[in-house]
C-alpha cells in the first residue's frame, strides 16, 4: 500500500489523463453511443480475473491485503461465480478470527463484511459459525450511536482519538455513511426490515447525511463514489423503492459523474476541495464503485452501466486484472491518501460479476440469503435476546432486541 499525506496531486492527475475530465453535470459526449461486448468476452474476463485473484491468496487461505482486502476478495469471487464453498468458509472463519481477536479496536466497518462472507460461504449451516454470527450481530447492535449511525472504531465518540496516528478532525470517530450502510446491510441480510428500530434509526441517519446534490460521503474510501455505492447497496438489500426521490438524486449524481471514456474517478482530496468532485481520471476501483451503486439501484440495463462495463473490459492488464496508479483511497480524510492495490483487483471483478448475474436474471447473493432468512423466520419465529451477548450494553430504550426478526 502506498501512502501520500496532504499532497496536491490532482493537477498531476489531470496532466496524465486530460481526456478523462469534463465539466461536472454534463453527460459524456458519446452519450448516444453504447459500446457492445459479447457474453463470451465478459465470461472470459471474469474467469481470468478470478484466476489472478486466487493466485494472490497467501498461506492460511487469506490475502496479504489485510482483513478488509480478504473480505472484498472473497465477496468478489463469490459474486462472480466462483464455487469453492468449503475452502471459502475456511477463509471466512480465519477472517472472522482476525477481527474477533482484535482486542484493541475491532473495526465496525470490516466486521459486517466478515459476517457477510461467513453467510455467503454457508457459515450459518455450521453451529460454530452460527454462534459467531449471533455474537457479532449483538456487538454491532450495541455499537450503534445515539444519532442512529455507526462510527468506524468506537461508539458515541466524537472527540476522542481512535488511532495513535490520526490527527486533527481526522482523529474523530463520528457516525458516517459507510459503516452505517454496512451495518444496515448485514441486519437486512439476516431478515430485518425498516420496522426494526436500529434499522429505522440508521435509515434516518442516512437521510440526514445525504448531500443536497445526491451523494453520500465515504470518509475512508474514495469519498463520494464509495459512500454512495455503500448506501445504495444497503438500501437495495432492504428493498427500498429506487423510485424514491432521494435515491433518484443519488443515481443521477453517479450518471452525471461518468467520464467520457466510460469510467469514473474522484481525487481523494475532493473531501477538502469540493470543486475536485467528479474531476478525477477514471480508475478501475472507482468505476467499480459507481457500477455497484447503479446495479444495486436497478440500473443494470442503463447506458451508463454498459459504458462502465466496457471501460473495465478494455483496461485489463496482461494478467486479466487491473492497474491503479492513482491515490484513490483515503485513510484518515483529509490527511492521508493511499493507493490500495487490492481495490483494483477485487472491486472490478465484483462489479462485473454482479452485472453478469443481474443481466442473467439472477439476484444478488446477499438478496438470496436475505430471502432464505425471511422464509426461515416465518416458519420458526425465532427471536434471540440481545442482552445475552458479550460486549457493551445496547444503546436503546428496549431491554432487549431480537438478533433475527420474529415471525413476519
Amino acid at each position: 500500500m502506498k501512502f501520500q499525506c496532504k499532497a496536491s496531486y490532482a493537477s498531476r492527475q489531470r496532466e496524465k489523463a486530460p481526456h478523462s475530465f469534463r465539466a461536472p453535470g454534463k453527460p459524456p459526449r458519446n452519450d448516444r453511443h453504447i459500446p457492445l461486448f459479447s457474453v463470451q468476452q465478459l465470461d472470459d474476463s471474469l474467469a481470468k480475473a478470478r484466476l489472478h485473484l486466487l493466485s494472490l491468496q497467501s498461506t492460511g487461505r487469506l490475502w496479504s491485503f489485510g482483513p478488509e482486502g480478504t473480505a472484498h476478495s472473497l465477496i468478489a469471487l463469490i459474486e462472480s461465480g466462483q464455487t469453492e464453498e468449503d475452502s471459502f468458509l475456511d477463509s471466512a472463519n480465519r477472517l472472522y478470527e482476525q477481527q474477533f481477536e482484535n482486542t484493541r479496536y475491532p473495526d465496525i466497518d470490516n466486521m459486517p463484511m466478515a459476517l457477510m462472507v461467513l453467510l455467503q460461504t454457508g457459515g450459518w449451516e455450521k453451529k460454530e459459525s452460527r454462534d459467531q454470527i449471533e455474537e457479532e450481530i449483538r456487538w454491532i447492535l450495541a455499537m450503534q450511536n445515539s444519532d442512529g449511525g455507526w462510527g468506524v472504531f468506537d461508539g458515541n465518540n466524537k472527540d476522542l482519538c481512535s488511532d495513535i496516528f490520526a490527527a486533527g478532525h481526522a482523529s474523530l470517530n463520528p457516525s458516517s455513511p459507510v459503516p452505517t450502510a454496512r451495518c444496515i446491510e448485514i441486519l437486512a441480510m439476516v431478515g430485518h426490515d425498516r420496522e426494526f428500530s436500529p434499522l429505522s434509526r440508521g435509515l434516518n441517519f442516512l437521510h440526514r447525511e445525504q448531500k443536497e446534490n445526491g451523494p453520500w460521503f465515504g470518509r475512508c474510501g474514495g469519498n463520494d463514489l464509495c459512500g454512495t455505492w455503500s448506501v445504495l447497496s444497503a438500501l437495495s438489500l432492504l428493498e427500498e423503492d429506487p423510485g424514491q426521490e432521494y435515491i433518484q438524486r443519488a443515481i443521477t449524481w453517479i450518471k452525471e459523474s461518468q467520464n467520457r471514456n466510460g469510467g469514473w474517478g474522484e481525487p481523494s482530496h475532493s473531501c477538502i476541495y469540493p470543486s475536485l468532485t467528479r474531476r478525477g481520471p477514471s480508475t478501475p476501483s472507482q468505476t467499480a464503485w459507481a457500477l455497484l451503486g447503479l446495479l444495486a439501484a436497478g440500473e443494470a440495463n442503463s447506458a451508463a452501466v454498459q459504458r462502465g462495463v466496457h471501460y473495465l473490459l478494455q483496461t485489463r492488464n496482461e494478467h486479466g486484472s487491473w492497474d491503479e496508479p492513482y491515490f484513490s483511497d483515503t485513510i484518515f480524510a483529509p490527511l492521508v491518501s493511499s493507493c490500495s492495490p487490492e481495490h483494483s483487483r477485487c472491486f472490478p471483478l465484483w462489479a462485473l460479476g454482479m452485472f453478469r448475474r443481474l443481466r442473467s436474471g439472477e439476484v444478488r447473493v446477499q438478496a438470496r440469503i436475505r430471502q432464505s432468512f425471511i422464509e426461515s423466520n416465518r416458519s420458526s419465529g425465532k427471536k434471540l435476546p440481545l442482552s445475552s451477548g458479550a460486549g457493551p450494553e445496547p444503546r436503546c430504550d428496549q431491554e432487549s432486541l431480537p438478533l433475527f426478526p420474529p415471525h413476519l
